[in-house]
């Protein structure tokens, strides 16, 4: 995958203005910048670091923990999102995307060994999910003393719904237009749009599907999401 050192987005001038009162305030290593109807209810603790960065576009809620170790990192929430739980950064240069009108009612994210994780826009996460880009330990080969299980960024595309417990594991991209089924445990790519994943290990179970935050028992298959619409 290849990796951006930019955030998904413009910082816009009103964002920074906002940032010139945030800077300090909480943590003392990471930049608050926080456009206009944002609103930013964090226990945030920064271990050691500096020029790390949390940005919150309009309209979007953010709360929980976050705990930072290291520099240069980049939280970005997009606009209109909602998102609930815990992010861990451990490393340098790292990036947390949470795309625009998204929603997590309870996850934790742990980006670790230099490497992002990024969720596109118009996706749903439920509670109990786990995302994380390396395994924390290391697992070697006796013979050669290679470590066999390398970290590696994690990738979600717009308009999917990861269920309640999931865990999305270390190099996983997850196609746009997908549904991971709850108690999953994901632990390989999925190319394949419009597919429902659920197992353990994730595998798919049905193809030629998509998701809805409402429901009836009909939808108008016209008006359903589509790549660049408004979700």
């Amino acid at each position: 995958m290849t990796r951006s050192p930019r955030p998904p987005g413009p910082v816009h001038a009103a964002l920074r203005a906002a940032a010139a009162l945030a800077v300090n305030r909480r943590g003392g290593g990471a930049r608050i910048l926080l456009s206009p109807g944002a609103r930013l209810t964090w226990r945030i603790l920064v271990e050691e670091g500096r020029g790390n960065r949390i940005v919150l576009e309009e309209g979007a809620r953010v709360a929980g923990t976050i705990a930072i170790r290291g520099h240069d990192n980049l939280l970005h929430f997009g606009a209109h999102s909602r998102w609930s739980g815990r992010i861990l950064m451990r490393g340098a240069g790292q990036r947390f995307a949470f795309g625009a009108r998204s929603t997590c009612m309870g996850a934790t994210a742990l980006a670790q060994e230099d490497r992002d994780i990024e969720i596109g826009a118009d996706c749903m996460l439920s509670r109990g999910i786990e995302i994380r880009t390396t395994d924390a330990h290391a697992v070697i080969a006796r013979g050669s003393g290679a470590r066999v299980n390398p970290p590696a960024s994690v990738r979600i595309g717009d308009h999917v719904w990861i269920g309640l417990d999931a865990l999305i594991g270390k190099g996983v991209e997850i196609a746009p237009d997908c549904i991971i089924a709850a108690r999953s445990v994901v632990v390989r790519p999925c190319a394949e749009r419009g597919v429902a994943l659920g197992g353990v290990p994730a595998r798919i179970l049905r193809r030629g599907v998509t998701w809805s935050r409402d429901w009836k028992p009909r939808f108008d298959p016209g008006a359903l999401w589509h790549p660049g619409g408004d979700g």
